[in-house]
């Protein structure tokens, strides 16, 4: 039902090997040219995809997180969509925040269909 799929981005060099690799940094660097804008880009990136929904009512995902400087603060952002049986949203922590708050460690992704809670994915250090 709920699936995420993360990316890290820690160089702004595309590297030869790994063709995955390759082409997702492609991606997320697309269009940026000078070394100050590939490096607004480093970050960690999370894709979460839903299906099998009742498709009636708004759908709202909730990305809380742990960034390494910020001790045990938890930090949060919502996307909402209207109704739909499937859909995707993308989370990212990129360029100020990552670049002083450091890497995320720790993360829990929520999905809502309406009020209710119907799916959550968290890492392995999630509370």
């Amino acid at each position: 039902m709920l699936t995420v799929r993360q990316f890290h981005l820690r160089k702004a060099k595309v590297p030869s090997g790994n063709e995955y690799v390759r082409s997702e940094m492609n991606y997320r660097l697309y269009g940026e040219v000078s070394a100050k804008e590939r490096e607004a880009k480093k970050g960690q990136y999370y894709s979460v995809r839903w299906r099998d929904l009742s498709g009636t009512v708004p759908v709202r995902v909730v990305m809380e997180y742990r960034q390494a400087r910020s001790g045990s603060r938890v930090k949060k952002k919502v996307l909402q969509f209207p109704p739909s049986k499937t859909g995707q949203a993308e989370f990212e922590v990129t360029g100020p925040s990552y670049l002083r708050q450091g890497r995320v460690v720790s993360w829990r992704i929520s999905l809502y269909e309406g009020k209710k809670r119907v799916a959550e994915k968290k890492s392995y250090l999630w509370d």
